[in-house]
């Protein structure tokens, strides 16, 4: 049986649930492979996302004026010759089990289904439907939310192994804006007024070290998904050096042992938060979109808004009112990402 993992590589939020589903499912002794959209992109259209990330990590409402912008058309973005090449690739393999973690696969997909049998099955990572997956329209079999569709409690869970208890983290916090490092700066501010927290924070550029120590910097070092590099995950690099070197989640291990992750609510922080049981304090959205996974996770009471945190005085409490809502409801979470796929795949 062979898989294709469609997805994306221009933040983490996609790319990284991506990756941990396809090594689940070759443990399984399937055959995977993941497809990152941007890998088919021209050189130039490559090296503008570059660009971008920079600006936005910079300038948080450049950003956010950008989310608001409709989507261009993706057909001048691709090189051609790439993707004759992946639907040759996938021809060869006879590939016909896609797992669709992009909406803007859409058009390369239905060329490929034109002559091929194909089953898909989708994976939201929102609890809406987020922008590139507006005007879907393919034929699927099968789908999973995983932060739970609409107003529902997540169902389904990524990662299926046991969670640190909360007793066992110590009171260290975990600071990250996703795969861009967006919306750091204020957040860096504010928490300088915390006190009692370790906090490790995690940006996509290298920072200078902190003369009041309060932080603790890591980077991910500018890395890219969609450049060919040897690796899966990200690098994670302190004091110069990486120290993923096993090439593994190495951010989910800091998440699972932090008191509470502060961070912009991408749907992929939130499945983390789910999985691992961990409290969100929330910082501002950078799209429609994360703005509702935002007003969701706080109504389902997993995580409190940086504001309100803050205005409370730095309060460890609300984190463990979140911890103990998380632990009974992730007890109540039944299915398994890639055991939900491969019965699926063997209907």
């Amino acid at each position: 049986m062979e898989f294709s993992i469609l997805t994306s590589g221009i933040g983490f939020g996609t790319y990284i649930p991506a990756v941990v589903l396809a090594q689940q499912l070759k443990s399984t002794g399937a055959g995977v492979s993941v497809d990152i959209l941007e890998k088919l992109f021209l050189d130039e259209k490559k090296d503008r996302l570059v660009e971008n990330q920079k600006r936005y990590h910079d300038d948080f409402n450049a950003a956010k004026v950008a989310m608001r912008i409709p989507a261009m058309k993706q057909q001048g973005n691709y090189d051609e010759e790439r993707i004759q090449k992946l639907l040759w690739q996938w021809d060869v393999k006879g590939t016909q089990f896609f797992i669709v973690f992009s909406g803007s696969w859409q058009d390369i997909l239905a060329e490929y289904g034109r002559t091929h049998k194909t089953h898909i099955y989708c994976v939201h990572m929102d609890c809406v439907v987020s922008p590139s997956w507006k005007g879907f329209s393919l034929d699927h079999e099968g789908e999973a939310w995983l932060i739970g569709k609409g107003d529902g409690f997540p169902e389904t869970v990524l990662y299926p192994e046991q969670q640190l208890p909360l007793d066992k983290r110590g009171n260290r916090l975990l600071v990250h804006g996703g795969g861009w490092g967006l919306g750091l700066s204020t957040v860096r501010e504010n928490l300088a007024e915390a006190s009692g927290y370790g906090v490790y924070l995690v940006d996509s550029f290298a920072q200078d070290g902190d003369p009041d120590g309060v932080f603790t910097y890591f980077s991910t070092g500018e890395w890219h998904a969609y450049e060919e590099t040897g690796r899966v995950f990200p690098p994670l690099y302190y004091e110069g050096k990486d120290i993923n070197r096993a090439d593994e989640h190495y951010i989910y291990k800091l998440e699972k042992e932090a008191v509470a992750v502060i961070s912009k609510a991408g749907g992929g922080t939130l499945c983390e938060s789910f999985s691992g049981c961990v409290p969100m304090i929330l910082t501002e959205s950078a799209a429609r979109h994360e703005e509702m996974n935002k007003m969701k996770w706080i109504r389902q009471g997993f995580g409190i808004s940086f504001e309100e945190w803050s205005q409370g005085g730095f309060s460890r409490k609300p984190l463990e009112e979140c911890y103990q809502r998380l632990h009974t409801r992730i007890g109540q979470a039944q299915k398994v990402l890639f055991q939900e796929i491969r019965k699926w795949a063997c209907n």
